[in-house]
């Protein structure tokens, strides 16, 4: 018999901090035991979304005096409407810390769009790549195309970080040549146990030298 946590059915549902969070609760204590035990200079976060991962992500930086970055295609449209718009926990992520940046991503998942196809903006991957090759970060990719995303950043974080991806299928991951990326990238799985166990739907890969 498998018995669920009580508040994961209404996982889109949640709220963090008053705003939507799509994570597992059990997500955020993950979140925390990497940042206890593994030595960072920054939080670098592909997906805004409506802030509530955000402001944890934020609150978890600023009490461990590090850097935190998030990153969205702000002006994607849902259901007709400018989400930035309809949006105040990024607003007040905006006020709260100064180091707060968003930059443009590329619209990821556009319709009839196959994912080998999808690029992140080249201007955000450069502005992005600035912080990654002078910080040990701890990189979340949830923007619209995780795989995508791994694959674009996993060769540009330094040795010493850890990047991870959200919505971890296997098989949405295969055209992207995971196995072979770990080994040249020397890039080692950790928390898989809890993670699976728990079914937070993450894979995180810390970078030895």
């Amino acid at each position: 018999m498998v018995i669920q946590h009580p508040l994961r059915k209404q996982m889109a549902k949640q709220r963090l901090f008053g705003a939507s969070c799509c994570q597992d609760p059990m997500a955020l204590f993950v979140f925390e035991w990497i940042l206890n035990n593994i030595e960072v200079d920054a939080i670098v976060e592909l997906g805004t979304g409506r802030g509530g991962l955000s402001l944890f992500l934020m609150f978890q930086a600023q009490v461990r005096n590090l850097k935190f970055y998030t990153f969205d295609a702000l002006y994607r449209l849902e259901n007709g409407i400018n989400f930035e718009t309809k949006n105040p926990p990024v607003n007040i992520v905006k006020m709260l810390s100064p180091s707060f940046n968003q930059l443009w991503l590329q619209k990821v998942g556009q319709q009839g769009v196959p994912k080998q196809e999808q690029v992140v903006d080249k201007d955000t991957v450069d502005f992005i790549e600035n912080i990654l090759k002078s910080n040990r970060v701890l990189m979340y990719c949830d923007n619209g195309n995780k795989p995508l995303e791994l694959k674009t950043y996993a060769p540009l974080i330094t040795s010493g970080s850890v990047i991870g991806v959200h919505d971890w299928h296997p098989s949405q991951f295969n055209w992207i040549g995971l196995p072979e990326m770990e080994k040249d990238l020397k890039l080692e799985v950790i928390m898989e146990d809890v993670c699976v166990k728990e079914r937070t739907l993450q894979r995180f890969w810390y970078k030895h030298e």
